[in-house]
């Protein structure tokens, strides 16, 4: 075992011992700081010279994946990935050391008008009048609002049409706030900017090369929200296979049923591939081709492995008591979560165009 494997292997088992002290207690926000406080997951890909743990995204995808299979829901992939990760390649480590130290908590605000969240945005307008900064716009399913110090906001100039990244307070005046439930109980919010004054320095990213930097860092956050689907579908199966063991009906249980064996088997064919291609795209990145396949393909896995873990616990596996229906809250969030398998499967199919038109 090399030493980075062994690293990952404490790491991991670290991570089931304090998650499965704690799964589904207490308050989320409590439990958030204490896993970043006492493990440091904030600064788990950062280099060790910088307080992390210095295995880079590969760590990062690992904590994702143990977060979904002990249902986790905190904002691990916003803070860790996105945001540390946009301020590193914008050279802006001031603000990731005040991510990593919990004195800010930024979340993206990437959805608008409905549309993808990695399509460029165009209704979020940002104007200077008299060297005075307007913004005005609005973002739509902004998570983890509650726990929210900052936003990060994409956004373009309105005369120029030059794309720019904000980094703004949650509580800044004039922000308008429509709050709600997710599907999976957190709290999330369309957040509207009229005409609000924001700080120059609230502009942290501008142009071409940062807005790449920002899709290169959406792509990591795609390929550890795959990680944390997969957590989540062994977990399920999990939960099924021990189920369907206990289980009986004709007198006997339905695991020696063939029809049933023949389910587990698909569920778990999913689960593996989703393994596969979520472990090539870690190793493969920044490569956005690998990134959407993995997207795709999770996603069409963890709605497989869901709808056939509930039909196996039959009407049980919709009550609040079974922890299995709260799985399956959070795996329909995350199945379009920066977009569906279809938007991924055309996403590729245009980058594979780009490069056939290279190539020839």
């Amino acid at each position: 075992m090399s030493d980075a494997q062994e690293s990952r292997a404490i790491l991991k088992d670290m991570l089931r011992r304090m998650l499965s002290n704690r799964q589904g207690e207490g308050d989320m926000m409590a439990r958030w700081r204490q896993l970043r406080d006492e493990l440091g997951l904030l600064a788990a890909p950062l280099p060790e010279a910088r307080g992390g743990l210095g295995g880079g995204f590969a760590d990062s995808a690992l904590i994702a994946e143990e977060l979904g299979c002990w249902l986790m829901p905190v904002p691990f992939v916003a803070t860790s990935v996105i945001a540390i990760g946009l301020f590193d390649a914008l050279s802006r480590e001031d603000l990731s050391d005040q991510v990593v130290s919990g004195d800010i908590l930024p979340v993206p605000a990437l959805m608008e008008d409905g549309r993808v969240m990695r399509v460029r945005p165009t209704a979020t307008m940002l104007r200077e009048e008299d060297g005075v900064l307007r913004l005005r716009g609005r973002k739509e399913l902004v998570e983890d609002v509650d726990m929210a110090s900052h936003l990060l906001v994409p956004a373009c100039a309105d005369r120029s049409g030059e794309p720019l990244l904000l980094l703004l307070p949650a509580a800044l005046p004039g922000m308008g706030w429509s709050r709600y439930r997710l599907l999976d109980g957190r709290e999330a919010a369309t957040v509207v900017f009229d005409d609000i004054t924001i700080a120059p320095d609230a502009v942290i990213g501008r142009g071409e090369a940062d807005w790449q930097r920002f899709e290169a860092v959406l792509d990591r956050a795609m390929v550890a929200t795959c990680a944390e689907a997969l957590g989540l579908m062994r977990a399920m199966l999990g939960q099924t296979v021990d189920y369907v063991k206990q289980r009986r009906q004709f007198g006997k249980t339905i695991a020696s049923f063939q029809v049933v064996q023949h389910r587990l088997a698909d569920m778990l064919i999913e689960v593996e591939q989703a393994a596969s291609v979520t472990a090539m795209a870690v190793q493969a990145l920044p490569d956005p081709i690998a990134a959407s396949t993995a997207k795709a393909r999770t996603s069409q896995a963890l709605r497989f492995v869901a709808q056939n873990a509930v039909q196996l616990h039959g009407g049980i596996g919709t009550t609040e008591e079974l922890a299995l229906s709260r799985y399956f809250k959070r795996a329909m969030l995350l199945e379009t979560q920066y977009g569906s398998a279809e938007q991924h499967l055309a996403r590729v199919e245009r980058l594979r165009e780009v490069e056939r038109s290279l190539i020839g």
